[in-house]
């Protein structure tokens, strides 16, 4: 009995380790990772990093423009949304562009309208 007690008190120190050596491997890549201004995938221009100043400290706009910030800057930031992108398409069938995945047995979109009814009205 306290054999495994003890197993898994190791293995729970082992996963406190690994998990803190990746989030301080997370930190120093995203202050080391180079900002961009533009995101191809996305099409839209990333958020800035905002200027500390007295006033938008303590009014709290720093800590929300940071956080937009970060959001947009983050290391690994692409290859996490390909990676959602390919679990939506392959899990959901659904994707945030501009495609729409029918389920075979219904022809209704995620509107509720016939998808029929829908291209008939789109050719007129």
């Amino acid at each position: 009995m306290f054999s495994n007690y003890y197993f898994y008190k190791k293995i729970a120190k082992l996963n406190i380790i690994i998990i803190s050596i990746l989030t301080i491997f997370l930190m120093i890549s995203t202050f080391i990772y180079k900002s961009k201004s533009f995101s191809k995938e996305e099409n839209r221009k990333l958020a800035e990093k905002p200027k500390a100043t007295v006033e938008n400290v303590f009014s709290g706009e720093y800590g929300k423009a940071y956080e937009d910030y970060f959001s947009d800057h983050f290391v690994f930031r692409d290859t996490f949304i390909n990676i959602s992108d390919k679990f939506e398409d392959f899990l959901l069938r659904f994707h945030k562009g501009d495609k729409i995945y029918v389920n075979e047995k219904s022809q209704e979109d995620f509107l509720g309208e016939n998808l029929e009814d829908h291209n008939k009205a789109e050719k007129k």
